[in-house]
């Protein structure tokens, strides 16, 4: 950066990961560098890479569904929709990644999808 600039933007960095950043100052003398700055951190973002859940078949009434935390969580999951048929059957905390759905009529398919929030 010239020798005015008193600020800079720096993209293409991670959600919800902590940088540090040192600078760099330079005169025809020579360079000295500052010591780093406190750690800050990136907002959180969506979560992304989130595998379809499992469904294992209990008896022709019940079925469990287990899932994953999201490859890249982009921040703290602090929970989980569950969703069958397009609808929504239960909100989890985040501590849970599965769920015994029972009462079901049995020779009917169903769909599952899990949603992950921060």
């Amino acid at each position: 950066l010239s020798g005015s600039t008193m600020n800079a933007t720096v993209s293409g960095l991670l959600s919800f990961t902590s940088y540090t950043f040192t600078l760099q100052a330079c005169t025809a003398a020579g360079c000295t560098v500052s010591p780093a700055s406190s750690a800050v951190r990136t907002s959180q973002a969506a979560p992304q890479q989130f595998a379809a859940p499992g469904a294992h078949v209990i008896s022709s009434t019940a079925v469990n569904i287990t899932w994953r935390e999201p490859a890249r969580p982009n921040g703290v999951v602090i929970k989980y929709e569950l969703k069958r048929n397009g609808l929504r059957v239960l909100a989890l905390s985040s501590s849970n990644t599965s769920y015994l759905d029972t009462g079901l009529r049995p020779f009917t398919a169903y769909i599952y999808a899990v949603e992950s929030f921060n």
